[in-house]
């Protein structure tokens, strides 16, 4: 991610969400078709998320059926309907330990931070790893004279 924004000479944003596209959509896609090209058989993109995520996943089907703007993949998820403790469930059942961020009080685990976050998740990382704030200032830092430099090479100055 610092890669891509360094080279972007931004961070994404609500406008600008290159973040998934070429973090998630470009590489899942590369490898669903990959795997479709090997094995000659229809893939299933499965996905892993919940209603109770967002309101916009509240209205998502658990089945969707594949269209050219997604590839010619159905899309399941399966989890659609599943609540906190399903998740947790599941994953003692199978003797799997969930991420421990969600133990010590995240209500998601995802990008540190993603642009979607609440000001709650912000503050949730602000106290368990300032560190990670640091990093993003320094390269808020970074980015602002990296995207000055290039305004003014176009001629473009700010104004005082």
């Amino acid at each position: 991610m610092t890669s891509l924004i360094r080279k972007k000479a931004m961070f994404p944003s609500r406008v600008r969400r290159f973040c998934t596209q070429e973090l998630k959509v470009k590489p899942l896609f590369g490898h669903l078709f990959d795997r479709a090209d090997a094995t000659g058989r229809p893939v299933v993109n499965t996905i892993g998320i919940r209603a109770a995520e967002s309101q916009a996943r509240s209205k998502m089907p658990e089945w969707d059926g594949h269209s050219s703007r997604r590839g010619a993949f159905d899309i399941w998820r399966p989890l659609i309907r599943w609540k906190d403790e399903d998740v947790i469930d599941i994953h003692q059942r199978h003797g799997l330990i969930p991420n421990p961020l969600y133990f010590a009080g995240a209500s998601r685990v995802g990008c540190w931070p993603c642009i979607y976050a609440r000001k709650s998740e912000i503050k949730f990382i602000a106290e368990r790893d300032p560190a990670r704030i640091d990093e993003i200032a320094a390269l808020e830092d970074e980015i602002t004279i990296a995207a000055d430099a290039r305004a003014a090479a176009k001629g473009i100055t700010k104004e005082p």
